[in-house]
C-alpha cells in the first residue's frame, strides 16, 4: 500500500483497517501474506512524520497480515522502525549503476 502524499497528514488507523480489508476482500482471501508500506513524506520533516511507525506497528498486530514490509526505506527510517520493536520482513530497494546508496548507507546496517 502507498498512500497519497495528501493522505499522510491525515492518515488514522481507520486506513489501515479500511486498505487490508479491501485488498483481502478482492482478493477473496482471509489472511494476507504480507503488506508493504511505501511512506513519501520523510524528507518533509513536519509535524507527524513518524506516523509511518504507527502504520508499521498497526500492520505488525493485526493477525490477518502475516508479514509487514516496507519499500524505499532510508537506513535511519528502518533502523527507528526496527527500534521501536517492529518486525520488517524486508525492505525493497533500487540499486543501479548510477545510485549505489543501498549499498554505501543500508547494507552495513543489515
Amino acid at each position: 500500500y502507498a498512500p497519497g502524499t495528501t493522505d499522510e497528514g491525515t492518515f488514522s488507523m481507520f486506513w489501515v483497517d479500511h486498505w487490508v480489508e479491501a485488498i483481502k476482500r478482492d482478493l477473496n482471501v482471509t489472511t494476507l501474506d504480507a503488506v508493504q508500506l511505501h511512506w513519501w513524506g520523510f524528507g518533509d520533516k513536519k509535524e507527524g512524520d513518524d506516523k509511518y511507525l504507527d502504520v508499521l506497528q498497526a500492520l505488525n498486530k493485526r493477525e490477518d497480515v502475516l508479514l509487514t514490509s516496507v519499500a524505499n526505506f532510508d537506513t535511519i527510517h528502518l533502523e527507528t522502525a526496527v527500534q521501536k520493536g517492529i518486525k520488517i520482513a524486508s525492505n525493497t530497494v533500487t540499486l543501479s549503476l548510477i545510485d549505489q546508496r543501498p549499498i554505501r548507507d543500508l547494507l552495513p546496517y543489515c
